[in-house]
Order: structure tokens, then sequence, then C-alpha cells
């Protein structure tokens, strides 16, 4: 999978004694995620509004996967 993510995307909310606070996604978090499992990249941009990225953060490759077998079994 490759992720397109933005500074306006609501990451998680933080529930502190009911006051909420929108966590969104920072060019550091759009790193990490790059480094996850199945992520083989991200592009990261500051406004969903007018899509021009800032970072590409390259993952890892991925198996051929289907239905959770490897392709061929």
């Amino acid at each position: 999978m490759f992720l397109k993510t933005f500074g306006s995307d609501i990451a998680y909310t933080i529930d502190d004694n009911g006051d909420k606070t929108d966590v969104v996604v920072s060019r550091e978090m759009a790193k990490d995620m790059a480094q996850m499992q199945y992520i083989s990249g991200v592009a990261w941009s500051v406004k969903e509004a007018n899509y021009h990225p800032t970072l590409f953060a390259q993952g890892s490759p991925l198996r051929e996967v289907l239905f959770g077998l490897p392709c061929g079994e």
C-alpha cells in the first residue's frame, strides 16, 4: 500500500478528562508510517486542498500476498 497523508489529516484524538485534542499527521509521523508492515511508501503534503507533496518516504518492498498466502500457493 502507498499512503497519501496530509498535515490536515487527523491521526488520532486524545481525550483527557473530557477535553479532546486532535493530533494531525506530521512529517515525522508520515516517515514512521512508511516503515510499518505492508506500507511501500508515503507521500505527505501540508494541505489536502493543494496536493503538492513535500515529503516522499520510502517504505519496505512488499511481498506479493493474496488472501494471506504468498502468490502461487
